[in-house]
């Protein structure tokens, strides 16, 4: 997925690499497999999961791609009211 197109289509509020790959271990149609892989978090609000997963399918090498949505119990109010802003529908900047 493009960190860049997520938040230029207004979709993303914030988008983190993280900056090592990681090995997964995993079974994939019945066979032990691995994989190396990096992590992405995207910060975004509810209303915009289905656009953040079809992105991700577009961009993703594998069949599906791991989509987790967390809910925020509590937060920093600024933070919080600032991806609020950050995540609508805009020109692209670059």
């Amino acid at each position: 997925m493009s960190c860049r197109t997520a938040i230029t289509e207004g979709i993303g509020g914030l988008c983190q690499f993280i900056p090592r790959e990681m090995k997964s271990i995993f079974y994939w149609q019945g066979n032990l497999d691995h994989s190396k892989e990096h992590s992405m978090l995207a910060k975004t609000m509810r209303g915009h999961l289905s656009a953040i997963q079809q992105l991700l399918g577009e961009n993703h090498s594998y069949d599906f791609s791991c989509l987790l949505a967390f809910p925020i119990l509590r937060g920093n109010l600024d933070f919080l009211n600032w991806i609020k802003e950050e995540t609508h529908p805009q020109e692209s900047i670059g």
